[in-house]
């Protein structure tokens, strides 16, 4: 189907939309979705006559190349999603935007986990983030586990990228897990994901690593820019008055913003300077914990005591920015929310939806999306995703409405709930969402940022994803000393009596005093 587009579009692009809109009317969803994104280009690269934006063919045969030079590591540990493997599918899925990282080896390293406490006494509540699991989810984590060495098992002496399934008996933690998987790692750099953090634009990784072979006393870490590390030179201005300044690292564009706090994300690292340096001597990272626990803090610490330009070179971390990497390229999904299925576009779980109308929403998003010539084309994947969530609400509506006309009621009596999620939080009245700054200034923590919570509840952490201090966010004030915020998560207002949410000014800065704390807890951010 792809091949079909790419001949098609020497005759111009009235046939090749056309043909484009008649795929999306007979292929699978997925298929479609491919076969489309061959036509629209997270990044507007090329350009016809019509204004339509074209991505340009990638570099011939560099897929070996890269395989020799690169391997994937990705990390997974016990969610609440388990058995089913639809989580790791989906990053794994991912990668195709990820310029010839399929054709890399994969090693996944499957985290231990405590189901007992040291008296023997069995956990009865699971705290995934700690490796605290109960007795169904550990059977759950066992029943996961063998799903992925069955895959391994099949993939053995195929052709093309191994993979392999490193499985840890005890709880490592995800620093020590990636520590425990650079002992198969052979090449001399490595890609470390983790299992809910997917790429969702094109990253040109090739273009990356060789600005790294370019630049090997200077770039020792790389990591791919996420909606928090893309404001990175803003944030630390304005929460440390630390100013950097990003440098070009090819002659296309390609920039470096030094990172002065590490970032467990999505990153490409030289392997003998995380054996020698991040699990050096030092001992700057902790058993049980992230990377970006201890040796983020040290690293701050120093930055801020002996200032950027002494300090930084020694630490080596950069956020790739620039040409082709502008706008964030990996996101996060939620492991512990089952209602996450719907923001996934790579595996085959559509949480209900109506696969027929999907079809169709992909096709009619991406090919309108493609004609506007006065705005630049979003990533092809999050139209797909906005495109499910669409399908689902509609097969959803129409349920609802033959289910009520068989018992002889109107739809209309019962007004629906408006949806709350990623996709369909445009459609709520626009002056309920609104610009917040997330404002250290009276809590002073000695956090990177504000985390996010899955509800209503200062305990129930989503894992390590928080919005960085100093940067904005839009959300919808609930009036409860709560702000939910896009993909179904929330962000408390208030700390121990200090406001950490301030209305912004529209300029990515805090606005007016805003309202007194409502009565919550002392709690860290």
């Amino acid at each position: 189907a792809a091949g079909l587009l790419m001949r098609l579009r020497p005759h111009g692009a009235v046939t090749t939309l056309a043909a484009a809109s008649a795929l999306g009317a007979l292929l699978p969803a997925r298929a479609a979705a491919l076969a489309l994104a061959q036509l629209v280009d997270p990044r507007p690269e090329g350009e016809t006559e019509q204004g339509i934006h074209v991505p340009q063919p990638p570099a011939a045969a560099v897929g070996n190349d890269l395989r020799s030079k690169l391997t994937v590591i990705l990390t997974t540990s016990p969610v609440g999603r388990h058995p089913s493997t639809d989580l790791i599918d989906e990053v794994i899925g991912s990668m195709q935007l990820a310029d010839d990282v399929p054709t890399c080896d994969l090693i996944i390293v499957c985290d231990g986990y405590r189901s007992a406490k040291t008296e023997g006494v069995a956990y009865t509540e699971c705290k995934y983030r700690v490796g605290i699991v109960d007795a169904a989810s550990a059977s759950n984590y066992e029943a996961y586990k063998a799903a992925l060495q069955k895959r391994a098992a099949e993939a053995a002496g195929q052709p093309g990228r191994t993979l392999q399934v490193l499985e840890l008996e005890t709880r490592h933690g995800f620093g020590f897990a990636v520590k425990a998987a650079l002992e198969h790692v052979r090449t001399k750099y490595v890609l470390v994901m983790q299992h809910d953090r997917p790429f969702t634009r094109r990253a040109d990784v090739p273009r990356v690593l060789s600005a790294m072979e370019a630049h090997p006393d200077r770039l020792k870490y790389v990591g791919m820019p996420t909606s928090t590390t893309v404001t990175h030179q803003r944030s630390v201005l304005s929460k440390y008055r630390i100013r950097i300044e990003p440098w070009q690292a090819d002659d296309k564009g390609l920039m470096m913003m030094p990172l002065i706090q590490w970032y467990d994300s999505t990153h490409i690292c030289e392997v003998e300077w995380y054996r020698r340096f991040v699990f050096g001597p030092r001992r700057l990272v902790a058993r049980g914990g992230f990377i970006e626990d201890k040796f983020g803090q040290a690293q701050l610490a120093d930055i801020r005591a002996r200032g950027v330009e002494v300090a930084h070179p020694e630490w080596g971390t950069f956020i790739v920015a620039g040409d082709g990497f502008a706008e964030p390229v990996v996101g996060h999904l939620d492991g512990r929310d089952a209602r996450n299925v719907k923001n996934f576009v790579w595996t085959a779980a559509e949480a209900g939806a109506n696969e027929a109308l999907q079809q169709q929403e992909v096709a009619s998003r991406l090919l309108a999306r493609s004609a506007m010539n006065d705005q630049a084309p979003a990533s092809w994947s999050t139209e797909a995703a906005m495109a499910a969530e669409a399908a689902r609400v509609r097969a959803e509506r129409l349920r609802r409405a033959e289910s009520d006309a068989a018992a002889g009621k109107e739809a209309s009596r019962q007004p629906e709930r408006p949806p709350t999620s990623k996709a369909s939080a445009l459609s709520l009245p626009k002056d309920v969402w609104k610009e917040y700054y997330a404002d250290n200034t009276d809590l002073k923590a000695n956090t990177p940022g504000l985390g996010f919570r899955n509800s209503k509840n200062l305990e129930d952490r989503a894992g390590g994803a928080s919005v960085e201090w100093g940067s904005t966010i839009m959300g919808v004030d609930l009036g409860d000393g709560w702000l939910r915020v896009n993909g179904d998560r929330y962000l408390p207002t208030h700390l121990s009596g200090k406001r950490v949410l301030s209305l912004a000014d529209g300029r990515g800065h805090r606005a007016s005093a805003s309202s007194p704390p409502p009565a919550l807890p002392a709690f860290s951010a």
